[in-house]
């Protein structure tokens, strides 16, 4: 018998230990004849067939890695829990396999990123994926028209019914696909498409994403997110906006999205097609972290919309940045940048309502003639909005007009205040409102002192408005315009304040001395009554009948601590409409005061034949 060495033995035993490790995983779990059969490989042929065939009962991977890719000519259509991967090559979608429908759930067809494998769609017109399986998802794949296809029509991903909802498209490239996403159908939701890139090669691009849910119901399409978002469109032909958002749409958000769009149609387009009225139109989208880049165009264009927020981002290049309609409500622009635009910034249509634009930066605007468009640009009869903390500057030798124009007609319920203001061809404000309830407060103006400190007030009858700015310094400029009358704070140093009414120094009040001067004084109502019924009137005529000696004034002006003074006016006769009395020699005084309510005059003596004519003023 042969003796082994010390190596030989060492190597027999490690044979023997491997031999035991396989057998205790042949008999064990880590190897499993169903787990096997649950992994499908194509590596040459026809894939669409292959894919149909193992994927059939479902619950299958599938890795499809024919070397530098292949062709797909049979619809897929594969079973609920498939996960299907393509490997890096060039794969043709062609025949049937460029239009597939996904109706089990749960489907996701994968690539090994979208540098590595590219999908070719051999069809001008066809939708690639109609989804109406729930959670089919979509990522690490190129899409792109096979060399010499021009997509006139059609969507890589189309859904259209209420089971096609909570889907996931991510790390995908789309190439002059002429429509990306169509969400169209009652109930359509839940859909995110994340960390998209779409680009033209010179091709025909309709829109990237458009949503839509039905007058059946009505039923909406909702709860959609749009994240990471990069495109460039400027070589593109265009025909409808990139986010088409129309009637029935519900909840998008719009989340660190570039864009550079082409042609003449917007970037962002809301309104309602199907007539559904304010409360179907699109709503609650939310564009966060956006930037849009054009040029002759509206980048964003709201026709219908409720509680629109573009928050965060950046407009340029554009004739019009943001153009608000008549049928958008509740729409917020805040902390955004507009630069280069050739006209207005923003618009705001007539009969718009609840817009708030706070604190942007807009930076040369109106670039297509100097001293002709206005960087905010407010209709007629446009209600109800804010324009606070802005910033305005330009570098170009064309400036805008006026930083908020707001055209002649019933415009009311408006503040524009606090703004910083600079570089401006005309006046910072050309306010053409005939309504009430608006006031505009310490808009600063680098170059006009007056305009600087202005602060305009025209409230509605019985309107209180408080306004508050802080300390004055003497050589400051404040203008009030209240109604139609002005308080002005002058620089001379000594406080004076000056109702002017178009006139200089009809009034002044000098603190330092406690000096009132007038031309007029007026009280707000003044009373004539030969019955001493006043209202609440603080001052009037009123009359002691013939053969009496007290008449009772009664008016809510009166107070307990109230200084009145009476005086007898024989002159009186004509506003009174009686024949006063003549007689001279009697006194009046004040004998009883019911706060609130009235007081009491009492004359020394009756007079005769005629009434004694008095006036009264009442001052607290």
């Amino acid at each position: 018998m042969k003796i082994l060495s010390r190596s030989e033995r060492a190597f027999l035993a490690f044979l023997a230990f491997i031999v035991l490790c396989c057998a205790v995983a042949f008999v064990g779990t880590v190897v499993n004849v169903s787990d096997v059969n649950r992994f499908k490989y194509i590596t040459s042929g026809e894939v669409g067939a292959q894919i149909n065939t193992f994927s059939a009962s479902g619950n299958v991977t599938i890795f499809v890695n024919n070397s530098g890719g292949g062709t797909c000519s049979t619809s897929i259509a594969p079973g609920s829990f498939t996960n299907i991967v393509f490997g890096p090559g060039n794969w043709t979608f062609t025949g049937a396999c460029a239009a597939n429908t996904i109706s089990n759930g749960a489907v996701k067809i994968r690539g090994a990123g979208s540098a590595a494998t590219a999908i070719f769609i051999d069809s001008a017109t066809s939708d690639l994926f109609t989804v109406s399986g729930s959670f089919f998802e979509l990522s690490g794949i190129r899409v792109l028209p096979k060399t010499g296809v021009l997509r006139t029509a059609g969507s890589v991903i189309r859904v259209n019914s209420s089971g096609g909802s909570n889907g996931y498209v991510h790390d995908v490239e789309l190439r002059d696909m002429f429509n990306g996403f169509t969400f169209d159908g009652a109930g359509v939701d839940d859909w995110t498409i994340d960390h998209a890139y779409a680009f033209s090669d010179g091709g025909n691009w309709n829109y990237f994403a458009r949503t839509h849910g039905s007058s059946v119901g009505p039923t909406t399409a909702s709860g959609f997110v749009f994240k990471d978002i990069n495109a460039n469109w400027s070589a593109a032909t265009r025909t409808d906006a990139f986010f088409d958002f129309d009637s029935y749409t519900d909840t998008v958000k719009i989340q660190h999205t570039n864009v550079i769009v082409g042609g003449t149609v917007p970037a962002i387009l809301a309104h309602d097609t199907d007539s559904g009225g304010a409360g179907q139109w699109p709503r609650w989208v939310h564009c966060i972290d956006c930037s849009f880049e054009s040029a002759g165009t509206t980048l964003v264009n709201l026709v219908n919309s409720r509680d629109f927020i573009y928050e965060g981002g950046y407009i340029s290049g554009a004739q019009i940045g943001i153009a608000i309609g008549a049928g958008a409500w509740t729409t917020k622009i805040i902390g955004n940048s507009f630069s280069n635009l050739n006209r207005q910034a923003i618009t705001i249509a007539a009969s718009n309502q609840d817009t708030v634009i706070s604190g942007n930066t807009f930076e040369t605007t109106g670039t297509d003639a100097n001293n002709t468009y206005p960087v905010i640009d407010v209709a007629a009869g446009a209600s109800f909005f804010t324009i606070t903390s802005n910033t305005l500057r330009s570098f170009s030798p064309n400036l805008p007009s006026n930083f908020v124009n707001i055209a002649a007609g019933g415009s009311a319920g408006f503040v524009i205040a606090s703004n910083v203001l600079n570089n401006l061809g005309g006046t910072a404000i050309n306010n053409g409102s005939t309504g009430t309830n608006w006031f505009t407060v310490n808009n600063t103006l680098s170059n006009d002192v007056i305009a600087a400190n202005q602060v305009t007030i025209n409230p509605g009858i019985g309107q209180d408005y408080s306004v508050i700015l802080g300390t004055f310094s003497v050589g400051n400029a404040y203008k009030f315009l209240i109604g139609n009358r002005d308080v002005r704070f002058d620089t001379s140093g000594t406080g004076i304040v000056r109702f002017s009414n178009g006139v200089a120094n009809t009034a002044t009040i000098t603190p330092a001395t406690g000096a009132i001067k007038a031309a007029l004084y007026q009280s707000l109502t003044n009373c004539t009554s030969t019955t001493g019924t006043c209202a609440a009137a603080p001052s009037g005529a009123v009359t002691i009948a013939a053969s009496q000696n007290t008449v009772t004034v009664a008016t809510t002006a009166v107070s307990a601590s109230s200084n009145i003074t009476v005086t007898e006016v024989p002159a009186y006769s004509t506003r009174l409409g009686v024949t006063c009395n003549t007689t001279a020699g009697r006194t009046y005084s004040v004998t009883t005061i019911t706060a609130g309510t009235s007081f009491v005059i009492t004359a020394s003596g009756s007079p005769a034949t005629n009434p004694a004519c008095l006036s009264y003023t009442i001052r607290d």
